[in-house]
C-alpha cells in the first residue's frame, strides 16, 4: 500500500494508528489494502445500500452510515490517521449535489485530528486522462478548484502550491506541518501531511 509504506519509511508505527476512512464506498477500492495494518478503523459512508458490503469487506471496522460533510462538523471522535479518498470531480449523488472533490470537508476535517496526526487526501495537479474521465475539469469543477486553491489556473495546480493552501487552513486549528510527501496513483496523487498541534499546553 503506497502511502502506508511511505509512513513506515518515515518512522510511523502504523499498527498504533486509530484511523478514519471518510468516504467508505464499498471498501474495495483501497481501504481493504491498508485496513489490516492500522490499529482501529472507522469508516463513514453515506449510502445505506453499501453497508452490508462494507461489513463483509471490512469485518473488523466500525461502519457508520452518515453524511461525511455533516459528521465532520458534529463528531467528537478524533484520530491519528484520517484518509480522505474522495471522488475526483463534482457529483450529483442524492444529498450530495454540488459537492466537489474533498473541498467541503475543509477546514472542519482538522477537528478530527489528535495533537499529532496524519491527513491523507486525493489531489489532482492536472488532468491526465480526458478520454476516460471526460467529466473531470468540467466548468463547475474548475470554478471550485479556482476558488479552493486561490488560482487563476485551476487546470494546473502544483502539489507544492496545494500544500500551502492546506497548511494555511491547518493553522486555523493550531497545527503546523512537520513533513509531507506524495504518492502517485494515476493522475491522482495521495498527498500525505504530518501535522502537529502547536499549543500542546493549552489545547
Amino acid at each position: 500500500m503506497a502511502f502506508i509504506a511511505g509512513l513506515e519509511k518515515r518512522g510511523i508505527d502504523v499498527s498504533q494508528l486509530d484511523t478514519l476512512e471518510a468516504y467508505g464506498g464499498t471498501g474495495l477500492f483501497h481501504t481493504v489494502r491498508y485496513a489490516s495494518h492500522v490499529r482501529n478503523l472507522t469508516v463513514w459512508e453515506i449510502s445505506e445500500k453499501r453497508e452490508e458490503e462494507l461489513k463483509r469487506n471490512l469485518p473488523d471496522a466500525k461502519i457508520k452510515i452518515t453524511d461525511s460533510y455533516e459528521e465532520v462538523k458534529a463528531t467528537e471522535d478524533t484520530f491519528d490517521l484520517v484518509v480522505v479518498d474522495n471522488p475526483m470531480s463534482t457529483r450529483g449523488f442524492p444529498g450530495q449535489e454540488g459537492r466537489c472533490e474533498h473541498f467541503d470537508l475543509f477546514p472542519d476535517v482538522f477537528r478530527l485530528g489528535r495533537n499529532d496526526f496524519i491527513l491523507v487526501i486525493n489531489v489532482i495537479p492536472r488532468h491526465g486522462n480526458r478520454r476516460r474521465y471526460p467529466y473531470i475539469f468540467n466548468p463547475e469543477h474548475l470554478r471550485r478548484r479556482s476558488e479552493f486553491y486561490h488560482t487563476d489556473h485551476p487546470e494546473n495546480v502544483s502539489i507544492k502550491d496545494m500544500v500551502e493552501i492546506y497548511v494555511d487552513m491547518a493553522r486555523l486549528f493550531d497545527y503546523k506541518l512537520e513533513w509531507w510527501f506524495r504518492k502517485k496513483r494515476s493522475f491522482v496523487y495521495y498527498l500525505v501531511l504530518k501535522l502537529v498541534r502547536e499549543c500542546l499546553t493549552e489545547c
